[in-house]
């Protein structure tokens, strides 16, 4: 699944695969038996009437990360998958509509949305993990927290306009991800924007996709490399949605990427921003560089990225590692 040049020729793969092939396929950008272990184990935390010692035994995950890196859902994330008939079903009607969900953090519209927004936020479960009875604490401490947060967050927004801009961005990919689609491989899909914090949020792109009666759905969070955090926790969503409304959306299969930063376009992408900032240096303050520290190359590049509790890390999560691996 690395072929291609970029995260957008990956979902041209699935989709081809969802409304041209005979197969099912989970497809990944890296590993993808790996990965569909690693969120499985993620997604996890209450197998229905099944012994979860036996079932991670089963399935090769180790317990331990099961019971430290779960997220608060009961639905096995097998069940944002579809099996082989339910494709082929799909491939026997010629009114197949295929569908593109790209999953996003929101941010609050304007400064009076901001202490709503840090709540939804800090009400996460998968942001803070409170142990045990303290779990019951959680809404009156994202209160707590976002009441305290919100003036500087809201003269940080206002620094930039006043709101947050990653609707407009993410709209604005989702049109040109719809147009490439169309250029490159002559598929004509809609594209859906989910936001986990802010509007338009999960649930409402969802109630779109089922109005459009899309029946083949392609899930992509746009966070290049996954963690329980930021894609798991948008996954949980989307699975709590499936198991409460299985009626809904019985008809429509379903696939998700969930992660993609290894995609060679990707990283080259980010090897041309970074290079472009490179030569943006003159020679002058190049020979002044060499002259401060001859010991040093005259130009360095730091990486700098969100962080993870250390406890997820240890658990199995996957995020510091794609960061790594992306950055070499």
């Amino acid at each position: 699944t690395n072929s291609g040049v970029s995260v957008w020729g990956c979902i041209a793969q699935v989709i081809l695969l969802l409304v041209r092939s005979d197969a099912f396929a989970f497809l990944t950008v890296d590993d993808a038996c790996s990965s569909r272990r690693i969120i499985s184990s993620l997604r996890e935390q209450h197998l229905h009437g099944i012994n979860r010692r036996e079932y991670y035994a089963r399935e090769k995950v180790p317990f331990r990360l099961h019971t430290r890196l779960s997220a608060a859902t009961g639905i096995p994330f097998e069940d944002l998958t579809a099996a082989p008939q339910q494709v082929d079903e799909v491939l026997a009607n010629e009114k197949s509509k295929v569908g593109v969900l790209l999953l996003n953090l929101g941010g609050p519209t304007t400064g009076e949305d901001v202490e709503e927004f840090l709540y939804n936020l800090f009400a996460d479960p998968d942001i803070i993990r409170l142990p045990g009875p303290l779990s019951l604490l959680q809404n009156s401490i994202a209160m707590f927290i976002a009441k305290r947060r919100a003036p500087k967050s809201r003269a940080a927004y206002e620094s930039i306009g006043g709101g947050s801009p990653i609707l407009k961005y993410s709209n604005a990919q989702a049109k040109l991800v719809s147009e490439s689609l169309m250029e490159r491989y002559g598929l004509d899909v809609e594209t859906y924007i989910g936001m986990r914090y802010w509007k338009p949020f999960t649930e409402e792109a969802l109630e779109s996709i089922r109005k459009d009666k899309v029946n083949a759905l392609v899930i992509l969070p746009l966070y290049p490399q996954f963690s329980i955090s930021t894609s798991g926790s948008s996954l949980r969503v989307l699975q709590e949605e499936f198991s409460k409304h299985a009626s809904r959306y019985g008809d429509m299969v379903h696939t998700v990427v969930p992660s993609w930063y290894a995609r060679p376009g990707y990283v080259k992408a980010m090897k041309d921003l970074i290079q472009k900032e490179l030569d943006s240096f003159s020679e002058e303050e190049i020979a002044e560089a060499k002259k401060t520290a001859p010991d040093q190359p005259p130009l360095h590049i730091l990486f700098s990225a969100h962080g993870v509790p250390k406890s997820y890390i240890e658990a199995g999560d996957p995020y510091q590692k794609q960061m790594e691996k992306c950055v070499e």
